[in-house]
């Protein structure tokens, strides 16, 4: 545990590693009530892939944190856009521009 710690509730681009496979998934969390690092562990993301895998089989980082929503989506998508093709990414989409939807 860090002393710098944030206490503040920011929106936040997360990581997850599955803990076997490798594969990952790349989210982003911006109705967090709670800090990012004791938020992520009650929330364990909107995505079927992981429901379906079981986030308990998930490493999980924080990449990023940030002041406003629209930030952290932006970021998301940049991280998913560098990642898209790498066999192991389970992100099934990712927008470009705030409009283009890019798919597998």
């Amino acid at each position: 545990m860090s002393i710098y710690q944030s206490t503040k509730v920011s929106p936040y681009v997360y990581w997850l590693t599955h803990k076997i496979t490798g594969q990952f998934y790349i989210g982003y969390r911006e109705a967090n009530l709670v800090p990012s690092d004791q938020d992520l562990p009650i929330y364990k993301s909107s995505s079927d892939k992981i429901d379906e895998l079981g986030f308990e089989n998930f490493d999980f980082q924080i990449i990023a944190e940030f002041f406003d929503g629209d930030s952290a989506y932006d970021f998301e998508n940049r991280t998913i856009e560098a990642n898209f093709y790498d066999a192991l990414c389970l992100n099934g989409h990712y927008t470009k521009d705030g409009k283009n939807k890019f798919k597998h």
